[in-house]
């Protein structure tokens, strides 16, 4: 995953929710398994 796309995405998440859900779930779940708190 790269942290750049990451922000790139939740930079726009307001504007296309929709596109970056996925992206963002998985994110999440790979930073979770790495033990890394999430701000989302």
């Amino acid at each position: 995953m790269e942290n750049e796309e990451l922000m790139n995405c939740m930079s726009t998440l307001t504007e296309k929710p929709e596109k970056c859900r996925q992206l963002l779930c998985k994110a999440k779940t790979v930073l979770t398994k790495k033990k890394i708190q999430v701000p989302f």
